[in-house]
């Protein structure tokens, strides 16, 4: 009796408590069944036995697929769970369990396989064959030959009891007694079907536990394919960033060394430069400290030098003053002259008349005389003889000085001409030389200037210093001359106001002359009257001399004769005198005209002067005014000069800070290039132990490679895959080694990256600070060259206007020389003071163009010494910015070249992974193919067995119906009950549902809601179990060892069983999933 005869008639397809039911009949046919139909064929189990039961292995195989996918599915839910420590308890204990359960099954099988009873040899034998058969291993191919030995063999042994049967009715009572055996036999069999029941529950159980296994190891390969493909491309995008990042610091490193190198030179250099510097800006401030003190001094000697100008020039004013008088006084003498000259004149007329009557009286007397010379007495002759001789020398004495005095007044005024003539044409030189002294005491103010801005520079050079002293000491030989010139203008103006006074005092001379002259005619008048006093004498004393006329006759012979030749020289001497009048007088007239019309030029002379004078005046009080102007501007200067130097030490003091700042920076950037060169030396041991790493991994999987060919070619041992999967899991841990040293790089580079971030922020701070400082300077500049250029416009203004009224003034000084020349030299003591003054202004002009052209020179050198600290500036500003970008581009080139390498490398470990991947899954492939093949064959070969074994020249030898009527009733009645138990018959509802009971209660352990089923395309489920186990093994270890599992890939948490309400499927829900 065999489930291939009856089929699902007496085995039923959930035969698990098949052992716990009692049967009411045999597993014969009854013996009420008529053995006439026993070799009758079965229809149906020709058509629907073997049919269904391929069937039912092939949907059991299709299910077991499914169920797998159902479980992939359910891993990648488990891989989200978070368990709790009770949990991992229980999990715990389920392991110690399974454990303890396997270890009592076993035992129990043991026992009763090795305590089964057996009652005769030949039943013996043949469940001995079974049963070695069933206990020999499913994955050896001897088992099925044996296998299909022993059911021939029971087939056969079968048939001869059958024949035995049929032929020998005679031998019942032989088959009786051996019914009992065959009683216990059946007995023994059922135990043995019930200790199989038992291993197929247990295999059923394995083969479930193989597929959830199974299905959670390939959702479990799945995502961890996944999850390594996306780490991978994580790992090759984070390699490629680091590579860049590294490249980039390396080359930027490097470019930060040369620039730190060269830096290091300039800085040294400009340390040397900046010590030469100091040491000739020291020297520099002191000399201009120097020169500020004689400046200072200069500057009080000219306020000296200008209020002995103005004294000068109040006592100038005062001789205007006096001059203005004396020409009132001369204008009105000479009006009192011309009035005198007509009354002069008329005089002269009747003088001429007079003396033309005193000739006609001298020649009367004459004859007079000559009537009476003896009557005249001598001694009375001669006094008035003595007396007219006496008249007439004094008139030609005066005559003879008047003369003199006129003709030494007109060489005295044609000297005059002259020296006015020479000034005239030495006018230009002296008005560009007025021009260039009022330039520079103009341009004190942008000199003044110009020396601040050099005090805050304090960097003059010593062949500057020589080149403005040896400038000063020509402008000192100019400004010497030009005094001279001055001196001598000077002189020649009082030259002339002492010609001046001279030809006043002699113009009065002149007209005390014309009183003399008249006070002679006058004396000619009264000698008429005196005459006449004397003929009445005469005329009386005649009377008294008559006596004596006789006596005296001789003595007035003599007399007569002294009295003609007297009167002869009186004659000569009264023609002489009058052409002498005559000349003195047109003289006189010619000398008036002409101090007329020089008095109307110093009129006009006087004008001008006194209008020169209030512009002078004017021009005081406006040097004055600019005079306290530069005294607060000097002050300002001094103050703007301290600011400056303390403006200088403290931008000293904040260069030496940077320096240092910089030199510490430079140190801190040479220390971590060098910590960052060990890190890439390291970084590159551990590249070399990853490519080592690698190599080994290559030659394993070359190994793992070849083992899986063979152990393809030995239809795929269990102990490779182990192995194979020991070895991935090893790969895994060194991938996760791997993720948390470059993690762990990460990290660093993120270190570094933020300490170069703060190493750029101060830099842009330090560049901040810079750009600030040369804005400032610049402003600086700006104001410093605006107030420059203002000066100079003011001080250009100011020189057109001393040069116009220098100009003014010399015009007034050639002017006044030339009316000083008609002045008398009465104030010839006034020239020493004039001589100091003038020595007092070249001195004051020498000083004042040494002050300009040496604010000239330090205005140049200031402007030289700001473009030379511009352009430091400039190249300080672009060696730190060449520094910074030569450093981060050589950094980034060097990382780039790094990650351009790692790359590479990554990719060619990954094309050969990949390549690997494909290989394997290739060979996977055509196992799988070869199996399939192998199983398909097998099972071919089976059936054609079966069917050859099953039919004897195209019949039935032994069917299911010939079987059931060779049945008694009770094994009838057995056969019922066993249908009973099965789905397919209604009256076994109640075992049914126990039945499903047991097996929820059996199955709710793993969270599956449907018992699982077998695949279709399948005939032998022992092979299919055993390719179960081949496949599934490998992931074994982590049922074995759930909590590892669970640590690694899922990490703790909550995991909760939960049944999802989709019929027909079985799966674990994550608590998270049962929630939503």
């Amino acid at each position: 009796m065999s489930f291939a005869d009856y089929g699902f008639e007496v085995f039923p397809i959930d035969s698990q408590n098949r052992a716990n039911v009692i049967h009411s009949c045999g597993d014969y046919l009854p013996s009420s069944v008529p053995l006439s139909g026993k070799n009758n064929s079965s229809p149906y189990v020709e058509n629907s036995c073997y049919q269904l039961i391929i069937d039912h292995l092939i949907y059991l195989g299709t299910c077991t697929e499914n169920e797998l996918a159902l479980v992939q599915s359910e891993l990648e839910k488990y891989k989200k769970l978070q368990l709790t420590e009770e949990q991992m308890k229980l999990l715990r204990r389920l392991d110690a369990d399974c454990k303890k359960l396997e270890e009592i099954r076993r035992l129990a099988s043991d026992s009763e396989i090795d305590n089964s009873p057996y009652s005769s040899k030949v039943c013996r034998n043949l469940c001995d064959d079974d049963h070695d058969n069933r206990r020999r291993p499913l994955n050896e191919s001897k088992g099925g030959e044996q296998n299909v030995q022993s059911k021939n063999a029971i087939l056969m042994s079968e048939e001869s009891f059958r024949a035995t049967i049929i032929q020998k009715d005679s031998e019942i009572i032989s088959l009786k007694n051996e019914k009992a055996v065959k009683e216990t036999e059946l007995r023994e069999l059922e135990e043995e079907k019930r200790k199989l029941e038992v291993v197929m529950e247990k295999l059923r159980r394995d083969i479930e536990l193989l597929e959830s296994s199974s299905r959670i190891s390939q959702s479990n390969a799945e995502e961890i394919t996944r999850q390594k493909n996306e780490e991978l491309e994580a790992l090759r995008r984070k390699s490629e960033i680091t590579e860049e990042k590294l490249s980039l610091e390396y080359e930027a490193r490097i470019s930060a060394e040369h620039k730190l190198q060269t830096v290091i030179g300039e800085i040294q250099a400009l340390r040397k430069n900046l010590a030469d510097e100091s040491k000739t800006a020291k020297r520099r401030v002191q000399s201009l400290e120097e020169s500020n003190a004689s400046q200072t001094a200069a500057i009080k000697q000219l306020q000296r030098e200008r209020d002995d100008l103005e004294k000068q020039n109040i006592e100038q004013e005062n001789e205007i003053e006096k001059l203005l008088s004396i020409t009132k006084r001369l204008n009105e003498k000479h009006e009192r002259s011309k009035a005198e000259l007509s009354a002069s004149e008329r005089r002269v007329g009747q003088c001429r008349e007079q003396l033309e009557k005193v000739e006609h009286e001298v020649s009367r007397l004459i004859a007079e005389l000559s009537d009476c010379l003896g009557r005249v007495d001598p001694s009375i002759a001669e006094p008035l003889e003595e007396d007219l001789y006496a008249r007439a020398s004094q008139l030609t004495r005066g005559l003879s000085k008047f003369v003199r005095e006129h003709g030494r007044c007109h060489a005295d005024r044609q000297d005059l001409l002259q020296q006015i003539d020479r000034l005239s044409t030495a006018r230009p030189p002296n008005k560009a030389s007025d021009r260039i002294s009022a330039e520079n005491y103009r341009a004190i103010k942008s000199d003044l200037q110009g020396i601040v801005d050099e005090l805050l520079s304090r960097l003059d050079e010593a062949r500057r210093l020589e080149k403005s002293q040896r400038a000063y000491l020509q402008l000192a030989g100019e400004a010497s001359l030009a005094l001279q010139k001055l001196e001598q203008k000077i002189d020649d103006h009082h030259v002339y106001k002492r010609c001046e006074s001279f030809l006043l005092l002699e113009l009065e001379n002149l007209q005390d002359a014309l009183d003399g002259a008249e006070k002679t005619i006058n004396g000619l008048e009264c000698d008429k009257i005196a005459r006449t006093e004397l003929e009445r004498d005469y005329s009386e004393v005649e009377a008294v001399l008559s006596k004596k006329i006789l006596q005296r006759v001789q003595n007035s012979t003599r007399i007569v004769v002294r009295i003609t030749t007297a009167l002869r020289d009186d004659s000569k001497l009264k023609t002489t005198y009058n052409r002498n009048l005559e000349n003195q007088l047109q003289q006189a007239l010619l000398a008036l005209n002409e101090i007329g019309i020089e008095k109307c030029q110093l009129q006009s002379d006087f004008t001008e002067a006194d209008e020169k004078r209030n512009e002078l005046a004017l021009q005081v009080d406006k040097l004055r005014a600019a005079l306290a102007e530069k005294s607060d501007e000097l002050e300002s200067t001094r103050k703007q000069a301290s600011l400056a130097e303390k403006k200088f030490h403290e931008s000293r003091s904040e260069n030496a800070a940077l320096i240092a700042k910089s030199d510490e920076m430079i140190e801190s950037l040479q220390r971590e290039l060098q910590n960052r060169e060990a890190k890439l030396r390291d970084y590159g041991k551990f590249n070399d132990f990853l490519n080592g790493k690698l190599e080994e991994s290559n030659r394993m999987i070359e190994q793992l490679q070849n083992s899986i060919v063979r152990e393809n070619m030995r239809k795929l041992d269990l102990d490779s895959f182990t192995a194979l999967h020991e070895r991935i899991l090893e790969l895994v841990a060194e991938k996760d080694e791997l993720t948390d040293k470059i993690a762990m790089l990460q990290s660093q580079l993120a270190s570094y990256e933020r300490n170069n971030d703060k190493l750029q922020t101060d830099l842009t701070k330090l560049l901040e600070d810079n750009d600030s400082l040369e804005k400032d300077i610049r402003k600086f500049k700006g104001e410093n060259e605006r107030l420059a250029s203002h000066m100079i416009k003011e001080n250009k203004a100011e020189n057109a206007n001393i040069r116009a009224k220098c100009d003014e003034v010399v015009q007034k000084v050639g002017k006044i020389s030339r009316d000083s020349r008609l002045v008398c030299p009465q104030r010839l003591g006034n020239s020493s003071s004039s001589c100091n003054d003038k020595k007092e202004l070249k001195a004051h002009k020498d000083k004042l163009c040494y002050q300009e052209k040496e604010l000239m020179m330090k205005e140049r050198e200031i402007v030289e010494m700001r473009k030379s600290i511009e352009c430091l500036n400039a190249e300080i500003a672009e060696l730190r910015k060449k520094e910074n970008n030569c450093s981060l581009l050589k950094r980034i080139e060097i990382l780039t070249r790094e990650k351009t390498e790692l790359k590479d490398e990554l990719k060619q470990t990954l094309a050969k992974y990949e390549d690997k991947l494909a290989e394997m899954h290739k060979q996977y492939k055509q196992s799988e193919i070869e199996l399939h093949k192998k199983h398909n064959d097998s099972i071919r070969r089976l059936e054609a067995k079966y069917t050859e074994m099953m039919r004897v020249d195209g019949e039935a030898v032994f069917d299911s119906k010939n079987w059931l009527k060779s049945l008694s009733p009770s094994e009838l009645q057995e056969v019922h009950d066993e249908i009973c138990k099965t789905p397919l018959c209604s009256a076994s509802t109640y075992e049914k549902e126990l039945y499903e009971d047991q097996t929820k209660r059996s199955l709710k352990n793993y969270g599956i809601k449907k018992p699982l089923q077998t695949r279709k395309g399948t005939t032998n489920i022992d092979e299919y179990v055993s390719l179960v186990t081949i496949t599934v093994s490998p992931y074994m270890h982590r049922l074995a060892r759930p909590e590892k599992y669970v640590n690694e890939h899922v990490g703790e948490g909550k995991l909760e069983q939960s049944v999802d309400n989709r019929p027909g499927e079985g799966r674990l829900v994550p608590a998270a999933q049962n929630d939503q």
